[in-house]
């Protein structure tokens, strides 16, 4: 029996890669969702899933759509994320927490590969003005590799700051605690209300008083595109204290948290691809997650557009455009992690930049390398941490929201 498909018309959604987009009205219907049967239910599709026998265009969207009948972005059982290896276990799918069970969990193509870094912790215990903890795991390469062959190991990691103010390396040795091996190591001499970059580079063992690196089979190696992010407390504005670094420590967490299959806001989590609690169906939800994350300290920001969040800030005197100086007049002084900033992906007027921009929060400016990193929601529906020239068009073209004492409750 053939698969179904499901073809939704919904608003301003950036479908297979068009890129991100803010919607118009709730009754703005301008693009196509796919979606594809989901066996297992846990919010992806095998690839190769028969393509649709029958089109269906579910009516009344954003004004009279039953809850019952839609759930985030596809029909209950149907699902627009790929690359499920395994469409009969809802434990199996792209960015689960990898098991050791000789399972390709995270349909990666790897089987058994460490989790190396932990989710960020919004405790005080990892975060202090000139410091941070990092949490690594050594549980997969302990009871495979050390444990079998009764070996020492130490992670090398280095980190550098997002502000590329300053970077080094170091190392960090296990800790056992009876059959669960991990170690949180401090990074000190660091820069205050900074964000920080962490990766661990390589896994040792040390035989004969030696160290040597952990042969790189079965995955036993941490894999070069794992990161951990965090920052330090205090710094910019008096008055500020320590909000900004709680703001992007909320975001970051939102981050870690989807990299082991999860996102959402307080305390409530859905499967990857779910539209975010307070999002309005159809709305994409770039502006909705710098809301949501920002208002763990701002006050009253809670906006859905570009256009909503512009006004608000502006409202406040502290929004920030001008299409011909752009980065160079303002963002170059102002900007500081926990900034809204906006980016255009096209349009020729500022209200179709608009509604066809991006909303992102600011995490580092490097002056030197003229970059900008940003974390932002729904980008391929899910959250991530991009990095920007700051002489590029989409830059150059968009608008700064700066955060001020005022602002915080």
């Amino acid at each position: 029996m053939k698969k179904l498909v499901v073809a939704v018309v919904c608003v301003g959604f950036w479908v297979n890669g068009a890129g991100p987009a803010e919607a118009g009205t709730d009754d703005d219907a301008s693009q196509l969702v796919i979606c594809f049967w989901d066996n297992d239910g846990d919010g992806y599709y095998r690839d190769g899933q028969t393509r649709f026998t029958t089109t269906y265009v579910i009516p009344g969207w954003g004004q009279n759509m039953s809850p019952s009948l839609w759930t985030g972005v596809c029909p209950t059982r149907w699902a627009s994320q790929p690359g499920d290896c395994n469409d009969s276990d809802n434990q199996i799918h792209p960015f689960v927490a990898e098991r050791e069970n000789a399972v390709d969990d995270d349909c990666d193509g790897s089987t058994d590969e460490p989790n190396f870094l932990w989710p960020l912790d919004l405790s005080s215990y990892y975060h202090g003005t000139n410091w941070v903890r990092v949490a690594v795991h050594y549980n997969d390469v302990y009871t495979r590799y050390l444990g079998e062959n009764g070996y020492r190991l130490r992670a090398l990691y280095s980190y550098r700051s997002l502000e590329g103010t300053g970077s080094g390396n170091g190392t960090s040795e296990l800790e056992v605690d009876e059959d669960y091996s991990w170690d949180v190591f401090t990074i000190g001499g660091l820069l205050a209300g900074t964000v920080y970059e962490v990766r661990i580079d390589r896994i040792e063992y040390q035989s004969n008083g030696n160290w040597y690196p952990v042969p790189d089979v079965s995955d036993y190696q941490p894999l070069s595109s794992e990161r951990f992010y965090t920052m330090t407390r205090g710094g910019g504005e008096t008055g500020m204290g320590n909000d900004r670094t709680r703001i992007v420590i909320s975001a970051l967490s939102e981050w870690s948290m989807q990299l082991n299959g999860s996102v959402g806001y307080e305390g409530e989590y859905f499967p990857d691809g779910a539209r975010y609690l307070g999002a309005d169906i159809g709305y994409p939800w770039c502006s909705e997650f710098y809301s949501q994350v920002a208002s763990t300290r701002v006050d009253r920001i809670m906006a859905p557009t570009i256009a909503d969040l512009a006004s608000w800030f502006t409202a406040r005197g502290s929004y920030y455009y001008d299409e011909m100086s752009g980065w160079n007049t303002y963002y170059s002084y102002l900007a500081s992690p926990g900034d809204w900033m906006w980016i255009q992906t096209g349009g020729r007027t500022y209200a179709e930049k608009m509604s066809r921009g991006h909303s992102t929060m600011i995490l580092g400016y490097d002056r030197t390398a003229a970059q900008v990193t940003v974390i932002s929601g729904n980008v391929g529906n899910r959250v991530s941490i991009d990095t920007y020239s700051t002489t590029s068009d989409a830059v150059r073209g968009g608008g700064l929201g700066h955060l001020r004492p005022s602002m915080m409750y």
